[in-house]
């Protein structure tokens, strides 16, 4: 795609932009050597500047074209702000930006359409409870907080248009409830928005980001790819 390429669109690793905030934090450099170090609970303030909110956007790239092209245009970046970072999987690793193009993805084109690595992180969030079917958004609360999931369902777009406008709503509803104080009240303004606006989502039992970080990354990492988030334009 032309404007993926003109408009420059990177990847980074979840670990490597935390990695980055928690060296800032303490002026240190080199490396830190997993993403379990980065995580425990006396460093989690350092990485709360990251963002404020988190999100997961689950799809298969070889049938949810309409949301590939989404990502690969730059506009997950652009609606998204500054507040809310949307962590999605790539098929490569990405320690250093990865400049995202019609080729990104390749590998996965050939996956079974029922597993596809996405699924498994979202079957990770509910656990025993039926799985919601994707594409779809999962909001987490913040970094450092524990809390139910808010699942939001993409499943009957097809069109790019489409896509980018619930999207787009859906961004702007999560920014206001990013805004708030951490904690509990954040999820239910969230849920109230997607409510007021007839947007269909499922909650999670309580979850944590911590947990589902590490566990996402590691099955991710075996596999030689990458949870990554996007670099602002």
């Amino acid at each position: 795609m032309i404007g993926a390429i003109l408009t420059g669109v990177l990847a980074l690793s979840i670990a490597t932009l935390f990695e980055s905030a928690a060296t800032d934090e303490h002026r240190q450099t080199g490396k830190i050597d997993n993403l379990e170090k980065l995580l425990q609970p006396e460093g989690l303030a350092a990485l709360e500047k990251v963002a404020t909110f988190y999100a997961f956007l689950a799809f298969h790239p070889g049938v949810d074209h309409a949301i590939k092209e989404y990502v690969l245009s730059g506009a997950l970046s652009a609606d998204s702000g500054p507040d809310v970072l949307v962590m999605f999987c790539l098929d490569e690793t990405a320690d250093t930006p990865a400049p995202l193009d019609d080729s990104s993805f390749g590998s996965w084109l050939t996956l079974d359409t029922a597993t596809p690595p996405a699924y498994t992180l979202v079957r990770h969030l509910f656990g025993a409870s039926p799985v919601p079917p994707l594409p779809g958004i999962a909001f987490f609360e913040g970094i450092g907080h524990d809390d139910e999931v808010v699942y939001v369902h993409l499943v009957d777009d097809h069109e790019p248009e489409a896509v980018r406008a619930k999207l787009r709503k859906v961004l702007s509803i999560a920014a206001s409830a990013a805004g708030r104080s951490p904690g509990p009240g954040r999820q239910a303004v969230l849920a109230a928005g997607l409510l007021n606006e007839r947007i269909p989502y499922t909650r999670s039992g309580r979850t944590s980001l911590r947990e589902w970080l590490i566990h996402g990354r590691r099955f991710l990492s075996e596999r030689g790819w990458d949870l990554v988030g996007l670099l602002g334009l």
